[in-house]
């Protein structure tokens, strides 16, 4: 079904997918200055948040902020998963780092920190760096602990990189005043915003590409009628699942306009100002009615 799919739009990859390579991602301005940020929060050894809203691209400039790292400086150790609580977080450092992880809670916490100091201090220039994905899950007592970590030598140096991402919430909870020694110690903190509109519509079109399509989607300028305050622009992945239903429903009202050659189908094709603004991503070409057009079956003709 895929392939046919893919067959029928000239496709040959399904578009908007996940697996790409960090050289196939779209630069745009958030995504660039997100992972300029955490990479140069990696190479100072700091402590770093990156918060935006769900679907934002967070982990996206995660990805490809770490593909600009030289993996024989940087040690990542990205932890997707917060609920397992910290137990879970010192068991994937130790792990990570090629040892054996201990039982009891306590023994394990300073494990893993001696772990963390000795990967600097036997390989030298090696750089752990923890990430912490959907930290906003995260409760004071799990924060506090995470900057407890990152005390080494006295609070003279950090051996090692923390970098936190997740939803706005988080920098909100790091304002509270429980979590003042954290806040203080943070050293980068970045808002993703969204995407602008001309961001977005090259953002369509990279994705387009890379499927496989080397013709451009259509979309509508500003008209001077419209409202000078537009609406926030979508998230990346309200965007993925957007595109494809209405890519879908043009090209399917395209095909049912040439098999017919009515012209009151082919007029409002050919005047913008005639087509919809907002097509549900849920309608047929067959729902879609237009005043004049008799061909229509859900009102009575010469109505």
């Amino acid at each position: 079904m895929i392939d046919r799919v893919q067959g029928c739009f000239g496709f040959t990859r399904v578009p908007f997918g996940r697996n790409l390579a960090p050289s196939m991602l779209h630069q745009h301005h958030s995504h660039r200055e997100a992972a300029a940020r955490i990479a140069g929060c990696i190479n100072n050894r700091a402590i770093g948040v990156v918060t935006g809203e769900v679907g934002s691209g967070k982990t996206v400039a995660l990805k490809g902020a770490v593909a600009s790292l030289d993996p024989a400086r940087f040690t990542v150790i990205y932890h997707p998963t917060p609920e397992v609580g910290m137990r879970g977080l010192y068991n994937r450092i130790v792990t990570s780092l090629g040892d054996t992880p201990k039982f009891h809670l306590a023994a394990l916490a300073a494990q893993a920190s001696t772990a963390l100091a000795a990967e600097v201090d036997e390989r030298g220039r090696t750089t752990p760096a923890v990430v912490i994905d959907k930290s906003h899950l995260l409760d004071h007592g799990e924060l506090d602990a995470i900057r407890m970590l990152t005390n080494y030598d006295m609070d003279s140096t950090t051996p090692f990189t923390v970098v936190l991402i997740g939803q706005p919430t988080l920098h909100k909870r790091i304002k509270h005043g429980v979590l003042a020694a954290l806040d203080q110690r943070i050293a980068i903190s970045h808002q993703m915003p969204t995407m602008s509109r001309e961001e977005t519509s090259s953002y369509i079109k990279h994705h387009i590409s890379i499927a496989g399509r080397q013709d451009t989607p259509v979309l509508r300028p500003r008209r001077r009628t419209d409202p000078p305050h537009q609406p926030r622009p979508s998230p990346l992945r309200q965007q993925h699942r957007l595109a494809v239903p209405h890519r879908r429903l043009h090209s399917a009202t395209r095909r049912r306009t040439a098999t017919t050659g009515h012209p009151g189908q082919t007029s409002w094709l050919r005047n913008p100002r005639a087509a919809p603004e907002v097509l549900p991503s849920y309608a047929h070409p067959a729902e879609i009615t237009r005043p004049g057009n008799p061909f229509d079956q859900n009102r009575p003709h010469g109505r």
